[in-house]
C-alpha cells in the first residue's frame, strides 16, 4: 500500500531513514559529503534545515517546510 501523507508548510519534520538490513550507507568519508551536497542542491528553497545527522548506517534531518 502506497500513503502519502502531504507535508504542511510551517510544520516540523524529523525525517530518518536506515540502510536495508543494517547496511551502511556512508561507506568512505567522501560519501558523506556527496550526501550534503545532493541534500542542500535539492531541497533548497524547499526546506530550512535546523540539524542533520549523518551516520554509518542512517540518517537524521531536522526540518522546516
Amino acid at each position: 500500500h502506497d500513503i502519502t501523507i502531504p507535508l504542511v508548510p510551517g510544520a516540523y519534520y524529523h525525517i530518518f531513514n536506515r540502510g536495508v538490513s543494517n547496511l551502511p550507507l556512508f561507506y568512505r568519508d567522501m560519501n558523506y559529503q556527496y550526501f550534503l551536497d545532493k541534500y542542500f542542491g535539492s531541497m533548497d528553497g524547499f526546506v530550512d534545515t535546523y540539524a542533520y545527522c549523518l551516520l554509518e548506517n542512517h540518517f537524521h534531518l531536522f526540518i522546516k517546510i
